[in-house]
């Protein structure tokens, strides 16, 4: 325990120096979570999970987590930013408890268990997304649970069945764990696995009646978006760069594992070879609950190792090279955001215009629909990308263009912000980034927002 106390303690050290040269803890949040915040403020409000009020898209990147976020809201706590991080920072926290626990279960050593923890926890794949706003820690904190209840402790309780829905709530990728589940051949694991595909059968059907769809909204427009197309070599030589080493552990484990985690070493390697197929931008972030899989199977191979004395030193060797990985990944990552963070305070000056300075009944559009939106919350966008904004992306997905929807709505403004490679202090310039560009705006009355002018 006082192992897990440090790491927890010696992590957050770690996050609050990293972040305090920025503008702050909140300023370089994700902007794909400002969609999920304005999803949850409507919720509480009272005007459904839409993100323009009576406009039935599904683009919040989380069911689950929208639904905490607005619950949060309903009852006072307004600074969605805040809330998201102390989750996220919760989730990390027993997302640590949970690692070594299942590493201890499985007779890796406490001193092993720390460094592989230690190592897990604080690699960028995992810090990268602790206080992005997004619901990757969360949502890994609970696939890990699922993993220590099932597979290590071999429980086929309540609890795995109420966390295999949770999940599933969370996130669609969550589905993939449901043929696991029922590696079992016990009648009350089957019956229980019969209400969870009831349940499954009941959200997506709600789903259908209030969306009008089963697939996800953003997985349609992205497959025809050049940016979001599958890269397994970029994915694969990510991964390989800088988690090469719990790779090739997790895949040599399968001669030292105990049967009972041979549905998990399955379910990790399938896992993997799905992001490395799917969406090319998203890739990184949906494998993050790989890692600790992965470090729980690894754990297995290195105590192996270390038990046979002569092959100790190659134990170090190992952990050495893995902290190398692990660290390296989280100094670009770290560059990364220093980088965002200018393009963050960008967006939100943009929205803080448009809050203060164009009436509400004014309709805004534009390519960069995260915080922008989010602040003026009480604004109708048009979304460029479609992403939040279906009827743009079915003239998209028809190979057409968004000409009739301008004319038809008329909007009067461009709310956009600037392309990171052209940064010059806040030089407004219009980004179409699905390369679809519309060929009516010269023809309509309108001004572009962008950072600190208007232009007609």
């Amino acid at each position: 325990m006082k192992s897990i106390v440090f790491l927890c303690i010696a992590t957050i050290i770690i996050i609050l120096s990293v972040y305090a040269n920025t503008s702050g803890l909140l300023t370089d949040q994700y902007d794909d979570a400002y969609i999920t915040y304005r999803y949850a403020v409507n919720l509480a409000n009272g005007d459904g999970l839409t993100f323009n009020i009576g406009e039935r898209t599904d683009a919040a990147s989380s069911f689950l987590y929208t639904v905490v976020l607005a619950g949060f809201y309903k009852v006072g706590f307004h600074d969605l930013e805040s809330v998201s991080m102390i989750i996220s920072i919760c989730s990390w926290c027993l997302l640590s408890l949970t690692l070594f626990a299942s590493l201890t279960s499985l007779s890796v050593s406490k001193v092993l268990s720390t460094v592989i923890a230690v190592f897990v926890m604080t690699s960028g794949l995992i810090l990268g997304w602790i206080l992005s706003g997004m619901e990757t820690i969360f949502f890994t904190c609970l696939v890990t649970l699922f993993v220590y209840n099932y597979f290590v402790l071999g429980k086929s309780s309540c609890v795995s069945s109420l966390l295999l829905v949770l999940i599933i709530l969370t996130r669609h990728e969550g589905l993939m764990l449901v043929p696991f589940y029922a590696w079992s051949e016990t009648k009350q694991t089957r019956l229980k696995y019969l209400y969870i595909v009831i349940v499954i059968f009941l959200y997506y059907l709600w789903r259908y009646e209030y969306y009008g769809l089963v697939v996800p909204w953003p997985m349609q427009i992205k497959s025809i978006m050049v940016y979001y197309q599958p890269n397994p070599m970029d994915f694969f030589n990510r991964w390989a760069t800088y988690y090469s080493l719990p790779m090739v552990l997790t895949v040599s484990s399968v001669l030292l594992i105990p049967r009972r985690l041979y549905p998990l070493l399955v379910f990790t390697i399938f896992s993997w070879f799905v992001f490395c197929f799917g969406t090319r931008a998203d890739h990184l972030r949906y494998s993050v609950y790989v890692l600790p899989l992965m470090g729980i199977l690894s754990g297995v191979v290195l105590q192996k190792l270390i038990e046979t004395k002569k092959l100790f030193v190659l134990v170090v060797m190992i952990l050495s090279l893995w902290f190398w990985g692990s660290y390296s990944h989280f100094r670009i990552v770290n560059r990364s955001r220093l980088q965002a963070v200018q393009h963050q305070i960008a967006r939100k000056f943009v929205g803080k215009f448009v809050k203060d300075n164009i009436p509400t009944d004014q309709l805004i559009v534009s390519s960069d629909i995260g915080m922008i939106a989010y602040i003026a919350s009480n604004h109708e966008f048009i979304d460029m990308i479609g992403l939040t904004s279906a009827n743009v992306g079915r003239r998209y997905l028809d190979k057409s263009n968004i000409d009739s929807i301008l004319k038809e709505r008329r909007p009067k403004y461009i709310a956009d912000t600037i392309n990171l490679s052209t940064y010059n202090g806040f030089k407004p310039q219009r980004i179409f980034n699905n390369g679809i560009k519309s060929d009516i705006l010269s023809e309509i009355d309108i001004k572009l927002i962008g950072g600190n002018k208007v232009e007609t």
